[in-house]
């Protein structure tokens, strides 16, 4: 069995954590491995190379960090329609979408080697501009391209019914997997993994009105700028793709294949939620020195 070990590499206790993943893959029998980031390059006291030159090798990837690191992964995934599945750990600040803390990860890698494990497919969100076709796991955003001005978006579904229209900072569409990421901090509600829905949001509107929508994600649309924007900016799951313009519609539809996650523990939705979201409650959690109350 081949496992990519991917990380982003930004920190050092990561790297140390990924030095320590590779050599216990060393004493597995029959176990190979490639380290992986998406650095191109830099010092940092090991051998990596781009996880998109070796996603095809791969029987599973093994992300090291939080989901932005989990997001990063997958991109390289979807670039190449694979269904490779994701054995994540968690190292990140958050890690709604990872399996295991890193004191758990013999017991996860034990349970993988043994084929003791489940799959959690999500739903993804597949984007079409022109010729450029993208995969969203957890939203795709139309943002202003001038800091200055707020751009005006319409929504459209498939028979041309206008569902949203705004004049702000952006719209979005996220999945149920992305309801708990951007969605959220822009007010939007949160939808269990398994919900066939999306939702579609404003950021930042110039209006006391607007509110997010939970429409069926059986629907294919349309997001197009107003007349008065000349360009905005297409993100998928954070990153910046390309310039959309007002000549040439954005299409959303639900993606023609899913994300797989390993899942080696019983694990309730509904009781992680709680329990990530509260960290954010703690001032502990983001000061090593919180001042007192």
């Amino acid at each position: 069995m081949h496992f990519i070990v991917y990380s982003n590499f930004d920190r050092d206790e990561d790297i140390k954590y990924v030095m320590q993943v590779a050599r216990k893959l060393k004493k597995y029998d029959n176990v190979t491995y490639t380290l992986c980031s998406n650095r191109d390059s830099g010092f940092v006291g090991c051998e990596f190379t781009s996880i998109y030159d070796h996603i095809e090798e791969a029987d599973v990837v093994i992300v090291v960090g939080g989901d932005g690191t989990v997001l990063h992964a997958f991109d390289a995934i979807s670039n190449m329609r694979l269904n490779t599945p994701i054995f994540a750990v968690n190292r990140g600040s958050v890690g709604f979408l990872t399996d295991v803390e890193p004191s758990e990860f013999d017991m996860g890698m034990q349970k993988i080697l043994n084929n003791d494990y489940n799959i959690e497919e999500r739903s993804l969100l597949k984007v079409t501009y022109g010729d450029s076709v993208f995969y969203a796991l957890n939203e795709v955003i139309v943002y202003k391209d001038d800091v200055t001005r707020p751009v005006i978006v319409e929504t459209l579904i498939e028979d041309g019914t206008v569902i949203n229209t705004i004049q702000g900072d952006g719209t979005y569409i996220s999945t149920p997997t992305g309801s708990t990421a951007y969605s959220l901090s822009a007010g939007g509600p949160i939808l269990a993994p398994n919900t066939d829905a999306v939702v579609v949001g404003a950021i930042c509107p110039h209006t006391l009105i607007s509110r997010p929508i939970i429409i069926s994600d059986k629907h294919t649309f349309q997001m197009r700028l107003g007349r008065r924007n000349a360009s905005a900016q297409l993100l998928i799951d954070g990153v910046v793709k390309l310039v959309v313009s007002d000549s040439v519609p954005v299409y959303v539809e639900k993606g023609d294949f899913k994300a797989r996650f390993i899942k080696t523990k019983d694990e309730n939705f509904y009781k992680k939620l709680i329990e990530k979201l509260n960290k954010w409650t703690k001032p502990e959690y983001f000061y090593d020195n919180p001042l007192e109350p």
